[in-house]
């Protein structure tokens, strides 16, 4: 038939869409509900259809039926059903019932059947065995599914399903090293570290059960572990998949196991073991006497837990007494893992320098610091000849206490070292213990409704030794540095047959994750535990004692930021699925509107950073600067704002799966995504808008800091709350055929194209609160005010608003607002081979375009340096013996820089080349833009084959 001229057919798709229309305004983004899609066909020995069959297709797990009749043209379907295993059977007058089991419907997928009769009677039965594999006739989308079966039988390193996609073309995925532990945001679950198709690893959207659970933050990590004793199957598509699918270019959909309705149960503990584990062989060849170079990791990981599910059923009641009703499945695991980060040397102060005792060092190593006395020794600016009898500097001691007390957060030689080596060494196994649970509920209400729930809940608690994330510290911290997260996620899908060609699905989801990083020991790094009075610009913005020490080539104790931090967000979505089978046709029409937030504070280190690099003024030994209090360079930000943001996703489809001939479909649709800008809702977005500087002015205009130059504040009504103006509808088309060559399912084409656009993670949004005049940081150096140098005790008379300069900004671009794309087209060519193997080959492209990129807008422009002079502050003379008779002893006397020769114009102060850059005001200006590109051509290869006792799957 021909859809666009069949006029009743258009307005039954208008009125629909309006009806979904309606439904999405009540309610509040729409992607797949995981579900799948039976279509089959029944024919007569003949070749003739066979009209009004009885179809029944039964849940082998929990007994659920549901019923059709073949149409005129002998076609059925069956939609919205949850991913499993299904028995279908056939009754026709004049014909034998024909039986099929183990048929596998997989998560957000269409299966195709060809039903041959055989003329007898009903009471006759035909059983079809169903086939080792079958090749996918119905879409042409790029897509893999990792079934049961290979996540119950293939190894993997950690406990994530997520690190099965290694084995799937187009994927590059992290090292194995990368994957030993699990973390919310790390190991297997750092969903970001997988590039697919030659795309950002940001760009991948993971669900579970139809729920979005990445941290919308950095669009990397999971909120709930797709746990490979947990869930049932994960589905990755990649390429021209259907308009109902949305959000991303790539989806990584995940199906949690049901109970059935048999119990079934399990209890199981997975091991891995330092003593059970071989070495490196890098590291176990070449040594003496056979022995190892490196030792083995210490690393301990131990995995027990377990599952049962079942029937509900009550005692001494009829509920459920056929076991056809509600079902429920269980698990919970503990996660022990205790990770070795290997080895690391460096030289912490001794037991002696910790008490102001220098006198293990050579004699002379440490001068007296400038404005104090030591044993009768003055200490001058600059003259390092003012050496420290016997190298005491305990009468130079800090008297704020601060410096004594950094000393003694350095951990304690463990090594017998000489004086000037090594004498510690990092070796610590890093805690990362965690406990999952899961629980389903599917409940049969009557033969039309059905309905399940799903929650889930992750606690881990993990320790950072060396610092927050990427380990910044040389040494272990004090305080034991360690998170406590939560994620949580529930989910209700509701599936209602209207009729026997009409099938709506909704689901609602909530996830929350919940990240919070503090010291487990706070009596250790506090000021009112240890009884030291509080220093710094802003000494009551930080309850602990700064443990942010910064050395020029020797180890750093560091961590960044200020403590407590927390980053919390949770994301709320409807999504509606309408299916409607009208001949030849199956019509989906959808939408689906989410809400996400985000807690967190703003970027800013309230954390004290104090710098030890050869202070002209101290000691010549950093731990000896560390005493005295005299840091070479001390900074500090005001405030860490506390950030509320949010956004809304829009998005609505209509798509049309067309039959066209028996062994053709063309599914063909349409996507319409609004993606409203993510807003700060107390008003914190800022905006630097190059027309609004002056460079007349400075940092503030007429001094003002609550009006920093060429900014604009949402806050003033300036801006919009959302930084730049909301972006209209996008328009995401999407098609792809199936073709059945011989109509045998033995040989099978599939192309298609679609066009994608996917929100660039929150990070590149959240710049703009930590911003001034959001928050302010402030850096003193050495040289202010005072010939004696900077120390902890003058901070207190230091105006940090004065001390603002070689400010760095982010910003959004003004110029480039736009919202990534992604174009992407395959060809696949699939044939089935002797003994039940199939190979896939395909051609896979992908076209990235507004791609988030950063780029400094403060660059002298080209040239603007390559002519000229600018006067020198004062003469120079170079080459001469004598500089005070400089032309006299064979030198030249230089009064100007000539720009135009290299070695000078090298040699420019950062505060002279900041007057010639466009923004003269600021160091530099990062904008965030969206014009990167991405272009990539693949051919892609897999052979399978899915036996009773063999699998295996190459590519």
């Amino acid at each position: 038939m021909n859809l666009i001229n069949n006029r009743s057919l258009v307005r039954l798709v208008i009125a629909l869409i309006a009806c979904l229309m309606v439904i999405g305004v009540q309610t509040t983004f729409a992607q797949t509900t995981g579900s799948g899609t039976l279509r089959g066909t029944v024919k007569d020995p003949q070749g003739a259809i066979v009209r009004g069959a009885t179809v029944t297709l039964t849940n082998e797990r929990t007994k659920d039926e549901r019923k059709t009749v073949t149409r005129d043209d002998g076609d059925f379907t069956f939609s919205a059903l949850a991913p499993g295993e299904y028995k279908l059977t056939i009754e026709a007058s004049g014909f034998k019932k024909v039986e099929q089991s183990n048929l596998a419907i997989e998560t957000s997928s269409t299966r195709s059947l060809d039903i041959v009769t055989e003329i007898g009677a009903p009471s006759e039965t035909v059983v079809i065995s169903s086939g080792p594999g079958n090749l996918q006739t119905e879409t042409g989308a790029k897509e893999n599914t990792i079934t049961a079966a290979q996540i119950d039988n293939l190894s993997i390193i950690s406990r994530s399903s997520l690190e099965l996609l290694r084995i799937l073309p187009g994927v590059v995925s992290p090292d194995g090293t990368d994957l030993e532990s699990i973390a919310f945001g790390g190991g297997a679950n750092a969903n970001s570290r997988y590039n697919v198709n030659g795309l950002r690893g940001e760009q991948n959207n993971v669900t579970i059960d139809g729920s979005r659970m990445i941290d919308i933050g950095s669009n990397n990590g999971t909120v709930i572990t797709a746990n490979p004793d947990m869930v049932q199957e994960v589905k990755v598509q990649t390429s021209n998949y259907a308009a109902e699918h949305g959000t991303s270019a790539v989806q990584i959909s995940a199906t949690t196991k049901g109970g059935s309705s048999d119990f079934h149960g399990s209890i199981y503990d997975y091991i891995r073991h330092n003593k059970f584990q071989a070495n490196d062989r890098s590291n176990s060849i070449g040594g003496p006497d056979g022995r190892n170079i490196v030792a083995r990791p210490l690393s301990k990981y131990n995995y027990p837990g377990g599952n049962v599910g079942g029937p509900v059923v009550l005692p001494w009641t009829n509920f459920n007494k056929n076991r056809d009703k509600l079902f429920f499945f269980v698990g919970y695991e503990r996660y022990y893992q205790q990770v070795d980060e290997g080895s690391r040397f460096f030289t912490v102060p001794t037991l002696k320098m910790r008490s102001g005792d220098f006198s293990e060092l050579a004699p002379g190593s440490v001068t007296v610091p400038a404005g104090c006395t030591a044993n009768g020794v003055v200490g001058n600016p600059g003259n390092n000849n003012d050496v420290a009898p016997n190298n005491d500097l305990r009468p130079c001691k800090d008297p704020t206490g601060l410096g004594q007390a950094l000393l003694n957060f350095y951990p304690a030689p463990n090594l017998n070292a000489a004086i000037g080596q090594p004498n510690y060494v990092y070796s610590v196994l890093r805690p990362n213990n965690r406990q999952q649970f899961t629980s389903r509920f599917d409940y049969s209400i009557s033969d039309k409704t059905k309905l399940y729930v799903r929650f889930a809940r992750e606690y881990e608690e993990q320790g950072f030794p060396r610092g927050l994330w990427w380990d910044s510290s040389s040494y272990e911290l004090p305080g034991k540095l360690s998170s406590k997260n939560l994620g949580r996620s529930f989910v209700a899908n509701l599936t209602n047959i209207i009729s026997p060609t009409m099938t709506n699905e909704i689901l609602f989801s909530a996830s929350k994750l919940q990240l919070n990083y503090d010291f487990a020991e706070p009596e250790k790094v506090s000021y009112s535990a240890l009884g030291i009075q509080r220093v710094g610009f802003f000494p009551n913005t930080n309850p602990y004692v700064p443990v942010s020490v910064i050395t020029w080539g020797g180890g750093d104790l560091h961590t960044a930021y200020g403590y407590p931090i927390l980053a919390w967000n949770d994301s709320f979505a409807v999504t509606d699925n309408l299916v409607k089978v009208h001949n030849t046709h199956t019509l989906k029409f959808g939408a689906f509107v989410e809400q996400a937030n985000k807690r967190q504070q703003s970027n800013g280190d309230t954390n004290i950073e104090t710098a030890q690099w050869g202070q002209t003024t101290g000691t010549l030994n950093n731990f000896g600067d560390i005493f005295v209090g005299k840091p070479i360079e001390f900074g500090q930000a005001t405030n860490r704002p506390l950030d509320n943001f949010r956004y809304y996703n829009y998005e609505f489809y209509a798509q049309d799966s067309w039959k066209m001939r028996s062994n053709i479909t063309l599914e063909y649709g349409m996507r319409l995504g609004y993606m409203p800008q993510n807003f700060e809702r107390k008003g914190l977005g800022v905006l630097f808008d190059p027309a609004a500087f002056n460079p007349n002015q400075g940092i503030f205009i007429n001094g003002d800091r609550t009006k920093p130059n060429g900014f604009k504040l949402a806050a003033r009504g300036e801006i919009p709350k959302g930084v730049l103006p909301n972006l209209p509808v996008q328009w995401m088309p999407r098609l792809n055929f199936a073709w059945d060559v011989g109509g045998k399912g033995d040989l099978v084409v599939r192309a298609g194209a679609g066009l994608f656009y996917n929100r660039v993670q929150g990070n590149y949004d959240y710049y703009s609160s930590g911003q001034m005049p959001n928050t302010y940081s402030a850096v003193v150096g050495t040289p202010w005010a005072s010939t004696n140098g900077l120390s902890f005790s003058d901070l207190k008379n230091v105006d940090p608003f004065s001390s603002i300069s070689n400010v760095s900004i982010q910003t959004r671009d003004i110029q480039s607002n736009e919202i990534p794309r992604v174009a992407n087209m395959s060809l696949t060519i699939e044939k089935r081979l002797p003994f039940d193997n199939i190979l896939a080959v395909a051609y896979v492209g992908t076209q990235g375009r507004h791609l988030p990129q950063q780029r400094n807008l403060n660059i002298v422009p080209l040239g603007r340096l390559s002519q000229g002079t600018i006067p020198l502050a004062a003469p120079v003379c170079v080459g001469a013996t004598d500089p005070a008779n400089c032309a006299a002893t064979g030198g030249i006397l230089y009064t100007n820089i000539n720009l135009a020769v290299p070695v000078q114009r090298a040699a420019l102060d950062g505060s002279v080349l900041r007057t010639y850059r466009p923004f003269n005001a600021y160091n530099s200006v990062g904008a965030y833009q969206f014009t990167g590109t991405s272009t990539y051509h693949s051919l892609q290869a897999t052979l399978s084959h899915s036996g009773r006792n063999l699998q295996y799957f190459a590519t």
